[in-house]
């Protein structure tokens, strides 16, 4: 319980920033941040314990907090000792002894509001690089590896397009997969294209509630120097995100090469005739399968 209302609090004041100065985090990572943020590395992954973590971004993962100093020194001491500050609040809830699970929810928020407050927070972004290049996950998955060389032979628009088709379900089954977080989180956009490097990106728009706490946020997935990279900010109080994004963010550091994700250009070509065999009808599911199967083994 105690873990869960922590993870939910972080992404409650996870706030929007203005980019005003570089700087770097490690040789990979090189963020436009205000002047008077600094960052941190954290000693543990929260996303980590998420079923599938490794799949996608391997074991070994860092994460890193950028902010005020005082954000991130409290987000530090949030996620790596949720006691300190979430067991009085919950022993104050015990003592009002609340009947329904809307004033409980109420109360909480309103304690996170004042603890915040207190503390001095402002904002903090966070930022993971995976621990396995995108080529060896490509390896270790063959749906992962069918997916990425897929995605290599469209276009941005082409990408966005698909995913606007299918972005119903799509949102729909992201949102059920949230588990006990649903309760205070919803997934409302979506968009997958490709950076001026012509690597795949995935933006993900929410909103979150813990009344009287609201905000919406934004989760950005991309690729730098063949690692896969997840970010992630909010803006408390905010009626919609603003113009300044977490791909501006990033801007310094995504000048790299495209990652190269179809060395074998023979084997996208064969796949993608494949679909198409597949589409006209000259294949049956059965054979497609199994040519497939055969192809990316």
């Amino acid at each position: 319980m105690k873990k869960l209302l922590g993870i939910v609090v972080l992404g409650l004041l996870w706030c929007n920033i203005l980019p005003a100065k570089i700087i770097n985090l490690s040789d990979d990572i090189n963020l436009n941040v205000p002047d008077n943020f600094v960052y941190s590395e954290l000693s543990q992954n929260m996303f980590e314990e998420i079923d599938g973590w490794e799949d996608f971004f391997g074991s070994n993962s860092e994460m890193f907090y950028i902010g005020t100093p005082n954000s991130v020194n409290f987000s530090k001491e949030l996620i790596e000792n949720p006691d300190k500050f979430l067991e009085p609040i919950l022993k104050k809830l015990e003592r009002k002894k609340l009947k329904s699970e809307k004033a409980m929810i109420n109360f909480i928020g309103k304690e996170v509001k004042r603890l915040s407050k207190k503390k001095g927070y402002e904002s903090v972004t966070f930022i993971i690089k995976g621990g396995t290049s995108i080529t060896q996950l490509m390896n270790d998955n063959n749906d992962f590896k069918e997916f990425m060389l897929e995605v290599n032979e469209m276009s941005a628009q082409d990408l966005e397009k698909e995913m606007k088709a299918g972005k119903i379900d799509f949102i729909k089954d992201l949102n059920e997969g949230l588990g006990e977080l649903k309760q205070f989180y919803k997934f409302s956009k979506i968009k997958l294209s490709k950076d001026s490097n012509n690597n795949p990106y995935l933006i993900f728009n929410y909103k979150a509630s813990l009344p009287p706490l609201k905000t919406i946020g934004q989760w950005y997935l991309f690729i730098h120097n063949d690692r896969p990279y997840f970010m992630g900010i909010d803006c408390m109080g905010c009626t919609k995100l603003k113009e300044i994004s977490l791909i501006k963010m990033t801007e310094p550091m995504l000048s790299s090469k495209k990652v190269n994700i179809s060395a074998n250009n023979d084997l996208a070509k064969q796949l993608k005739d494949l679909s198409e065999l597949f589409k006209s009808g000259a294949l049956t599911k059965e054979e497609f399968t199994k040519a497939k199967k055969k192809l990316l083994n």
